[in-house]
């Protein structure tokens, strides 16, 4: 019984420990990648990152940053889009839209986005 008393109050404290263990590693991520903030590709992974936290802002920042640093990267003008829609702004969605198409003519995702807005 005195065992499986101090077996159990262990066991309890494991989430807690985990969870700190978890905001360590994802603090050197964030970090890791911030040494490579100079690259547009980085600014993507930075908005999946801040989409699985839900933090939307951070999120659409960070596709904003790398679409400035490379206009081509449809990818991160597609979440830009879909950012915008899920935020109820169809108006935005297609104006970003309209700028990705211009920056990216024909494009054949961007031109599969343009049915939905």
């Amino acid at each position: 019984p005195r065992e499986m008393l101090s077996a159990t109050r262990s066991m309890v404290h494991i989430p807690r420990r985990i969870g700190e263990s978890m905001g360590a590693a994802m603090q050197e991520w964030r970090e890791a990648l911030l040494a490579k903030a100079d690259f547009p590709e980085t600014h993507i992974v930075i908005g999946g990152l801040a989409l699985v936290t839900r933090d939307i802002r951070a999120a659409e920042a960070a596709f904003r940053q790398a679409i400035e640093f490379d206009p081509q990267l449809v990818d991160a003008w597609s979440m830009l889009v879909r950012l915008r829609a899920a935020m109820g702004d169809r108006d935005g969605a297609a104006a970003t839209l309209d700028q990705a198409l211009d920056k990216n003519p024909a494009d054949p995702m961007l031109e599969g986005l343009r049915g939905q807005f």
